[in-house]
């Protein structure tokens, strides 16, 4: 999926083909216009949401379509389409950091359900767990609920 600038100024995301679930998303945001005559960096801001992303009606198999997705990461380009300077922002140990060139530091503030942003260029998204993949998950962890898992079955 992209962020696109339509000719009348507006934006949308577009989907390109249909996804295929995994544990990690990667969005990327097109920030940069180039056609014959032009080129122009995108400025728009955009909404983004920090928990639930559903991408249900994107996906190929039906099984996924309840699955959603939080924000874990952000990569930020601030500047022109020249030059500019790219920041991050992650989900660390369930603390919200900034890191910039040599500095890291934790966030007062998390983000609440959405952040609206103009420099957002690259996000990333963490599929959350299912009440049924967290159980196979604990089976596979407990040799004791294994062993009484296998004898079950």
């Amino acid at each position: 999926m992209v962020l696109s600038k339509l000719q009348n100024s507006s934006t949308r995301l577009q989907k390109i083909g249909s996804l295929v679930s995994s544990q990690i998303l990667i969005i990327h945001l097109k920030r940069f216009l180039y056609t014959r005559y032009s080129r122009e960096k995108i400025d728009t801001e955009i909404d983004i949401p920090v928990k639930g992303l559903d991408i249900g009606e994107k996906v190929r198999d039906p099984s996924q379509k309840d699955e959603k997705y939080d924000l874990i990461g952000i990569s930020n380009h601030s500047g022109g389409l020249g030059s500019g300077h790219y920041t991050a922002r992650a989900l660390n140990n369930n603390t919200w950091c900034e890191f910039n060139d040599s500095s890291a530091y934790a966030l007062n503030t998390p983000p609440g359900d959405s952040i609206v942003s103009k420099e957002a260029y690259m996000l990333v998204y963490r599929r959350r767990q299912t009440n049924q993949q967290q159980i196979k998950q604990q089976i596979r962890k407990s040799p004791r609920i294994a062993a009484a898992t296998a004898e079950c079955v």
